[in-house]
């Protein structure tokens, strides 16, 4: 698997490590399995993803509860500033389709590499 692998790990959760109060489709969410790809698709953190049977916003089970808009983004490679244009554009794409534009979020970078993760820019 080489360098690939190492930079973006498939293994990340088990079973009932992740999970949301609200209504999964487990076989849409299977059949997505066919376009699993590291930089694509999110299927392979998704996978084992558990539908919580109490609200996590009035209990203290979970471990981070995230309530403000947040958008979770793998970068692609610091290494150019192509790869910066793609994840700004992809970003800001995205918020545009969905209809949640807003300068008002939070952007965490999903980095599962072992390494340190490198931008000349």
């Amino acid at each position: 698997p080489g360098d690939t692998y190492r930079s973006f790990r498939e293994d990340i959760f088990e079973l009932e490590e992740v999970g949301g109060y609200c209504k999964l489709d487990r076989e849409l969410l299977r059949q997505q399995g066919a376009h699993k790809s590291p930089l694509q698709s999110w299927y392979a953190e998704l996978e084992e993803y558990t539908e919580l049977d109490f609200n996590p916003f009035t209990t203290d089970f979970c471990d981070e509860v995230i309530t403000t808009p947040t958008v979770f983004i793998k970068l692609d490679a610091g290494i150019n500033l192509y790869h910066h244009y793609c994840d700004f554009f992809n970003l800001y794409a995205s918020q545009h389709v969905n209809g949640s534009f807003n300068m008002d979020i939070k952007i965490i970078i999903w980095d599962t590499s072992y390494g340190m993760y490198r931008d000349l820019f």
